[in-house]
């Protein structure tokens, strides 16, 4: 049942909106997802939505990173 779910479908994003949220390509999100560095789901088509707190999450690492390098 639907409304047992505690996340929804804008909880996820597609690929392409993920990769430029992220400023990374959509390749680099694979290789994360497949690293466990980041959440996804694969729908009954095959497609991945990837976990939009995720992504951010993906973002604040890198300017925490490039910050802690300046």
């Amino acid at each position: 049942n639907r409304n047992e779910a505690t996340e929804t479908d804008s909880d996820y994003i597609p690929p392409r909106e993920a990769a430029r949220i992220a400023f990374v390509s959509t390749k680099t999100l694979q290789n994360l997802a497949k690293a466990g560095r980041i959440g996804f789901i694969t729908l009954p088509s095959g497609h991945r939505r990837y976990k939009r707190v995720d992504v951010a999450a993906l973002i604040s690492d890198r300017v925490e990173a490039s910050e802690s390098a300046a």
